[in-house]
C-alpha cells in the first residue's frame, strides 16, 4: 500500500488532488476482489448472490457503452436479445440509473 501512495502522489499534478487514475490496476482488482467476496459471504442463497453479481456486472457493462446494447452485450457474451431479456428481468432502464 505505501508503494501505490507513493506511485500516486508521483503521478499526480502538481496542485491538484490525487485520482483513481493514479493508482495501479493491481488497487482495482483487490477492491473489486474485496466486494466480491463481501457478496458472497453475506448471507444470502446462491441464487441470490449470482442474480446480483449479473445485474452488477450488467449496469457496469452499459455505464461504459452509454447504454448501447450492442456493443454491451459483445462484451458481455450474450446476443442482443438475451441482453434485452436480462434488462427487462431485473428492470434495469438507462433513464432509472442516471
Amino acid at each position: 500500500m505505501e508503494n501505490e501512495i507513493e506511485r500516486a502522489v508521483t503521478l499526480a499534478e502538481a496542485g491538484t488532488f490525487i485520482k483513481p487514475s493514479d493508482f495501479s490496476e493491481e488497487v482495482f482488482r483487490f477492491y473489486e476482489h474485496n466486494q466480491t467476496i463481501d457478496m458472497l459471504s453475506s448471507k444470502k442463497t446462491l441464487k441470490d448472490a449470482i442474480e446480483e453479481m449479473e445485474r452488477k456486472m450488467i449496469v457496469s457493462c452499459m455505464e461504459k457503452y452509454q447504454w448501447n446494447q450492442t456493443q454491451a452485450a459483445r462484451e458481455l457474451g450474450l446476443s442482443r436479445q438475451g441482453l434485452i431479456k436480462k434488462l427487462q428481468r431485473f428492470n434495469l432502464y438507462k433513464e432509472d440509473q442516471n
